[in-house]
């Protein structure tokens, strides 16, 4: 926004004990979001003419966006912040529409780039609470695609009015830190400790941002952050309604704080999002309040967190009568550590039964195969017959008389790899692979059913010394036998080697007299394969890295996958790990 240009107050809105203003700077037409207690509205109007000619005062966009091919931003951010980035530079206010639906009111902020993207937040306050939800939603109009590196679910600014020049000395930041065993650490510091001061020339980035990268949104910290300022006896507060990688900010290159936070940037987490034509895109909710001290609470920033949580409850009243009553379980992992069985079970059960627990909980391990750590067989959930030799319905029987419901863990959002369902793709790739080359395909006896290596020849004097024997052991028929289920790992092998065996014998692009050519995708985890015979065109893609890739690709025209059968683009292709695409031109 500009530098140093007077704000005026725009729009003014009161929503319960909050107010919102809406600060909008006329010479670059930017807006910006100021939140107050109502009790301080007094205060404010009375002295905000002064503090915006006092103040050293840049404005700050209440959308903080970065596209792709837009200018980083300047005085020293990259690598710091992406806030106020060129694409911010090219935002203009465009309106702002207030409406009532029942108890709630809505706040619709449009800004517009000049180039066909919309940027509307959205600001919502029900009837009765004391906390509001925000989010952003980028609407592409343009005829291209644009790709986003940052988009902030909420931005607050103009931190703090209440007092002169930079609030020195006034300023807390008040942070949730949080580890495995560890949750819940309030860290307050001030704004001089993070060097959140502006500078002397009013011009250089300073910020602190933080968050986490990966599914568990409280690893490192809670997705919270509140500012103090301990003069006024005002607080700031925000948290995100997320479950993936996630940042917040505290920015400072002014007298006043800005405050955001949403999805993890490009920078931060990897993350970038492209938009096409006619769509749109929203982000996760944000929840904001901004209160005075309660001498009930014990603290401002106490209160705050109250206002924060309280916010929720709505969503809890609404959820289904079987989930009003929170139940008390009991989780067996501290005491077998990773090592259940029916045995130490039954001893667990005889000191908790009648204890006023409803649930027992039989956590990580009860799949585990002989030396193999639970950690790295996660995946195939195959109870283990040396630990229950009467199965998993004995422990639960057991469970029952003991006056509890049973339960049982599972973390479905990742894959050990020592798993046979995690081996089985790398598996498939790797077939997939070999039958993509010219020539007869070659297997070794039992490879079409997934059979693992057989190191009892080092116990053969004769034959330990070749190590080919790996692969020679005796044919297990027993696992032949399961090659016609759907859901074992020898059938899923078996059933999909089947059908690239046909689907090779049947398509032309496999013919010996096909041109083959290697396909720089621009990842060397990944090797692409073309082959092309007159009109007809295949691309083969393998990941054999042991993470999610991309394959950067640009094809023209519409593929099917020929062991799938869906039909899609090959732009940019997202792969597993291990994971592989026969693709053929429709």
């Amino acid at each position: 926004m500009g530098n140093g240009t007077k704000q005026t107050v725009y729009s003014h809105f009161t929503l319960g004990d909050m107010a919102a203003y809406y600060m909008l700077e006329k010479e670059d037409n930017q807006i910006e979001l100021l939140l107050i207690p109502t009790q301080k509205e007094k205060e404010l109007t009375e002295k905000l003419d002064a503090m915006l000619d006092s103040k050293c005062l840049h404005g700050d966009s209440l959308v903080q966006v970065k596209l792709l091919d837009d200018m980083y931003p300047g005085a020293y951010g990259p690598g710091t912040s992406m806030r106020n980035s060129g694409t911010v530079d090219e935002c203009r206010f465009e309106k702002q529409v207030h409406k009532t639906e029942g108890t709630k009111e809505i706040i619709e902020t449009w800004l517009e780039d000049g180039r066909g993207h919309h940027f509307v937040h959205i600001l919502t306050w029900t009837k009765g609470e004391y906390a509001l939800g925000s989010t952003t939603t980028i609407v592409n109009s343009a005829d291209t695609p644009t790709t986003m590196e940052l988009l902030t679910s909420f931005s607050i600014g103009l931190i703090s009015p209440f007092e002169e020049a930079d609030a020195s000395e006034c300023l807390k930041i008040h942070r949730i830190r949080s580890k495995w065993s560890q949750e819940g650490r309030l860290v307050t510091e001030s704004a001089e400790d993070l060097q959140l001061e502006p500078s002397w020339a009013y011009w250089q980035v300073n910020s602190t941002r933080y968050g986490q990268i990966g599914s568990m949104p409280v690893k490192g910290y809670f997705p919270f952050g509140a500012v103090e300022d301990t003069k006024a006896g005002v607080v700031w507060a925000a948290q995100l309604a997320i479950e993936c990688s996630w940042q917040m900010e505290f920015y400072r290159r002014d007298d006043g704080m800005a405050f955001s936070g949403g999805l993890a940037d490009r920078e931060f987490g990897q993350w970038m999002k492209t938009i096409k034509p006619g769509e749109s895109f929203t982000t996760p909710e944000a929840i904001l309040t901004v209160c005075c001290s309660d001498e009930r609470a014990g603290s401002t920033v106490d209160y705050a967190c109250q206002r924060l949580t309280q916010y929720a409850q709505k969503y809890v009243n609404a959820a289904p009568e079987s989930e009003q009553h929170l139940p008390i379980l009991f989780n067996e992992y501290c005491t077998t550590w990773g090592l259940p069985s029916h045995e130490n079970i039954k001893g667990i059960l005889e000191a908790v039964k009648g204890k006023g627990l409803e649930y027992f909980v039989v956590d990580c391990g009860w799949f585990v195969e002989e030396g193999v750590h639970w950690s790295r067989s996660m995946g195939d959930y195959v109870p283990s017959d040396r630990l229950f030799p009467e199965g998993l319905g004995a422990v639960s029987d057991d469970i029952r008389k003991a006056g509890m419901k049973p339960g049982i863990w599972f973390e479905i959002d990742n894959v050990g790899r020592d798993s046979h369902v995690y081996s089985e793709r790398e598996d498939l790739m790797l077939h997939a692979y070999m039958l993509t080359q010219s020539g007869i395909p070659m297997l070794y006896s039992s490879d079409e059913i997934g059979r693992l290596n057989d190191y009892s020849y080092k116990e053969d004097p004769d034959k330990a010394a070749d190590s080919r024997y790996i692969h020679r052991g005796a044919f297990q028929w027993e696992l032949a036998g399961k090659r016609k289920s759907k859901t074992s790992v020898e059938g899923q092998i078996f059933q999909t080697l089947s059908r690239m065996e046909q689907i090779r014998s049947q398509e032309s692009v496999f013919d010996k007299d096909c041109d083959v050519y290697t396909y720089d995708v621009h990842d060397d985890s990944i090797l692409c394969i073309l082959r092309q015979k007159e009109n007809d065109r295949f691309i083969g893609i393998f990941n054999f890295s042991d993470s999610e890739k991309t394959a950067w690709m640009q094809e023209d025209g519409t593929f099917r996958d020929l062991i799938t059968g869906q039909t899609l683009e090959l732009k940019d292709v997202v792969l597993p790990a291990y994971g592989f695409m026969w693709c053929k031109r429709v």
